[in-house]
């Protein structure tokens, strides 16, 4: 006879709450994915998260990310965007933008590493709540 123990996952349904543990947990989930794909990366730090509210069903958030790049021997700060909108299914990120120091412009990251690392973060803690939005 055996005791079977089952774990209920608790999302956070306010996106104040959600952003704050996914930043606190993004640089376990970043490096899974750098490792995976045997890139010379490691995020070392994730900024608090900052939100602003778009409209009533859109949030904006921003994070910034501290990486090291073991091959060139170098330390890169990113500023990462996500738009995040409520749906029906509860919320969804629409697009992630990154931004790195030294560069001007921000460039489309939503199929990159670190949106690869959410879509891995949310599978675990808020498989039925938060969505990346797939292409259409």
């Amino acid at each position: 006879m055996g005791l079977l123990l089952t774990a209920q996952l608790s999302c956070p349904q306010d996106v104040a709450a959600w952003a704050s543990r996914l930043t606190s947990q993004l640089p376990r989930y970043t490096n899974l994915i750098f490792t995976r794909n045997r890139l010379g990366y490691r995020m070392t730090r994730v900024g608090e998260p900052e939100l602003e509210r778009v409209s009533d069903t859109q949030v904006r958030l921003w994070f910034m990310t501290v990486e090291r790049d073991a091959t060139a021997d170098l330390t890169l700060q990113r500023a990462y965007q996500l738009d995040v909108s409520q749906t029906a299914q509860g919320w969804q990120i629409e697009q992630i933008q990154v931004a790195q120091s030294g560069t001007l412009a921000p460039r489309d990251a939503s199929f990159g590493t670190v949106a690869q690392a959410i879509a891995m973060w949310q599978r675990d803690q808020c498989p039925a709540t938060f969505r990346i939005r797939a292409e259409s």
